[in-house]
């Protein structure tokens, strides 16, 4: 029988559809529910070097999940 007396994992973070995103070739802040599919995104990696990351999908949102 499973073992149901764990709680279920916490969600992961999102992002609310209007913060903003520099992205590279694009002119100014682009809204996060505007980006596209292969816009370039700013972002910190994991070694704290900056630099653009592509966007390569678009999940779908979710009311429920806390921003």
């Amino acid at each position: 029988m499973p073992d149901n007396s764990m709680p279920p994992p916490p969600k992961p973070p999102c992002f609310a559809g209007n913060n903003n995103s520099i992205v590279h070739k694009r002119q100014g802040k682009v809204y996060i529910e505007c980006l596209k599919v292969g816009d370039e995104v700013l972002v910190i990696f994991g070694d704290g070097k900056v630099g653009y990351s592509e966007v390569w999908c678009m999940a779908h949102a979710d009311a429920d999940t806390e921003t």
